[in-house]
């Protein structure tokens, strides 16, 4: 199934035999069917942190994030995704919003954290690596002061880049080293 809308267009891929649901974005490609992504991406991160009632999950719902999350027993888990499209297809075709405890918020991650209220234990940013004007904002010093003043104290955030298995080329260098060097400066503020 091939859908556009008013962001983006997604291209869904299923695979019945075990529910793997493929989608591929104009930026990006995310499956439904890989659980240890999904594993890695929220235990390596909340791990960490002793406190998880209240988690920020900034893209990657329909992954298998929300599931995992859950199993830390939070009080709430506010999942941003701007395209509703998506929430939509997901919940069509996974259960990922099946708890009561996972609000769905359907809007830049940028606005959501500028005007909720919430502050958060841990905040999980599972985006692809800053390749666009539309995802480098989230990988900004403004955005993670932003982001700041919604933290709890001793919250962590969590984000990763893409692996290079053998090789680093100068334009994975390059972003990998942009990106630490905004974490280090940002890291210096608390």
């Amino acid at each position: 199934m091939k859908q556009r809308t008013r962001l983006t267009e997604i291209l869904l891929l299923q695979k019945q035999q075990n529910r793997k649901i493929s989608f591929w974005m104009a930026f990006s490609f995310f499956s439904t069917g890989n659980p240890i992504e999904a594993e890695e991406s929220v235990h390596y991160a909340l791990s960490q942190t002793k406190k998880h009632a209240n988690i920020l999950l900034i893209s990657g719902g329909i992954c298998g994030l929300t599931k995992e999350i859950l199993k830390y027993n939070p009080e709430a888990v506010d999942y941003t995704e701007i395209d509703p499209e998506l929430i939509r297809l997901g919940k069509k075709y996974t259960n990922f919003a099946s708890d009561k405890r996972v609000n769905i918020i359907n809007e830049d991650a940028r606005l959501f954290i500028k005007r909720t209220d919430r502050f958060y234990d841990a905040v999980i940013i599972y985006l692809p690596e800053p390749s666009t004007a539309q995802l480098n904002r989230f990988y900004t010093f403004e955005f993670f002061c932003e982001l700041k003043s919604k933290l709890n104290k001793s919250a962590l955030v969590s984000l990763s880049l893409p692996l290079t298995e053998n090789y680093v080329s100068k334009e994975a260098s390059d972003l990998n080293s942009s990106v630490y060097n905004t974490l280090k400066a940002f890291s210096k503020m608390l």
